[in-house]
This record gives structure tokens, C-alpha cells and sequence, in this order.
């Protein structure tokens, strides 16, 4: 296995896109994750990932762009398959929705329920996730430390307001959990893409079960692929 090759100060100032000098003033205050060497400071990558996640800063990480332009890795399909099909899902709002929808949910060990609950509901209060049509779509507002995007599907066991643009209750609910933002924009854009399709959405809501729900995503994303080749 290759070691992963240690970042300096100029290294770490890229992947956050901020001066050097800001980056050389966190390490003399100890804000920032680091080791010494002779005298020399050196980062691991995967420390300032996660330490720019948790202070919600933006980051640039080409090996995320190249994931990002990868159609396996951004399939809808895979990401509903690792998060998972609900049905009958309870709560009388939108913060009991996702108190509830989360506790279902299977996330790595450092992640915390209640962070991404609370991350859940800020987002909420900003701006309804609630897209028109019965259908939500939310999520965080910075990304999450997860190797691979995740888009659990819920169906409700009644519609619930979400204040919604055109004012109806919600009855299914795409949650989106991407690891960067570049992925989540694309992620994002393939599914309302698949949702403004009045067809394919009445398909949607007349599903019975996980394998209705991957297969109807399956043939969209395969049709768009076709649709990309021609």
C-alpha cells in the first residue's frame, strides 16, 4: 500500500484555498492539526480534511474533482442503494422527520446522529428543502467526512408541510449526504433533473418497494447515459 505522501504549510494553504501566512499563524496558535519534524511542520492529509470539515471550511481536493467527474461514483442508483429505501416513515414536522430518519440511517463511527440532525435542521431553518410537488430533499449545508455519497429515500406514512415553493405536503423525502460540494452540486442536479419529469415522478410515488425505487433510478440514469453517447 502506498504511503500517503505528508502535506507542508503550502500544501495545506491550496487544498483550503486561504494565504500561507494564515495557515503558519494557526500552527503557532495550535489551532491546526500538525506534527514536527526537525524543527519543520508537516500535516496529514486526512487530519485536515476532517479538522476543515468540523470548522466548516471550504476546501479544493482534486482527488474530489476527479470523483467528481466519475459517472459510477456519482450514480443515484449507488447512493439510494447505500442509503437505503423507507417506507412508512412517522413525524408530524419536519424536525421529527429527521429525528427519526436519521436514527434509521447507517453512518461511519465518527459521525455523530445529533450533529447531523442538527445540521439537518439549521439547513431547514435558512430555507424549506421542500421542492414542490410532495417532494423534500434535504441536507447539510457543508459536506460530510464519508468516503461515498449517500441519498437514503424515505416515503412518509402521511405528507407533512414543509413549506414547501408551491405549498403542498411533502410525502417522500430524498436526503443527499455528499463528501464534497462539487459532488454534491452534480448529485443534486442529476436528481431534480429526474424529478421534473411528471412522468417518472408519478412512477416514483406509485412504488411499493426498495427494488420499484432502484430500478426506476436505474432506467433514468441509463436513459441519460444513452441521451449522452448519441
Amino acid at each position: 500500500m502506498k504511503k500517503e505522501k505528508n502535506l507542508n504549510i503550502e500544501d495545506v494553504a491550496a487544498l483550503l484555498q486561504i494565504p500561507s501566512e494564515k495557515v503558519e499563524r494557526w500552527v503557532q496558535q495550535g489551532q491546526i492539526p500538525c506534527k514536527f519534524k526537525e524543527d519543520r511542520c508537516y500535516f496529514r492529509k486526512k487530519e485536515i480534511l476532517d479538522w476543515a470539515r468540523t470548522h466548516e471550511l471550504m476546501m479544493f481536493d482534486r482527488q474530489e474533482e476527479d470523483k467528481s467527474r466519475d459517472e459510477t461514483y456519482l450514480s443515484l442508483k449507488a447512493g439510494i442503494e447505500r442509503g437505503g429505501v423507507h417506507f412508512g416513515l412517522e413525524g408530524d414536522d419536519s424536525a421529527a422527520l429527521f429525528e427519526n430518519a436519521v436514527a434509521s440511517m447507517a453512518f461511519p463511527g465518527h459521525i455523530s446522529e445529533r450533529d447531523v440532525i442538527d445540521a439537518l435542521n439549521g439547513r431547514e431553518e435558512i430555507a424549506s428543502t421542500g421542492i414542490g410537488r410532495g417532494i423534500a430533499i434535504p441536507h447539510p449545508r457543508q459536506p460530510l467526512a464519508i468516503e461515498c455519497p449517500l441519498v437514503p429515500v424515505f416515503f412518509l406514512e402521511k405528507s407533512v408541510d414543509f413549506r414547501s415553493v408551491d405549498g403542498k405536503p411533502v410525502s417522500i423525502l430524498f436526503f443527499m449526504f455528499s463528501p464534497s460540494t462539487q459532488i454534491h452540486l452534480k448529485l443534486l442536479s442529476k436528481l431534480s433533473f429526474f424529478l421534473r419529469s411528471a412522468p417518472l415522478l408519478e412512477k416514483l410515488k406509485s412504488c411499493r418497494t426498495e427494488k420499484d425505487v432502484l430500478d426506476l433510478i436505474g432506467a433514468f440514469e441509463s436513459d441519460l447515459r444513452k441521451s449522452a453517447a448519441s
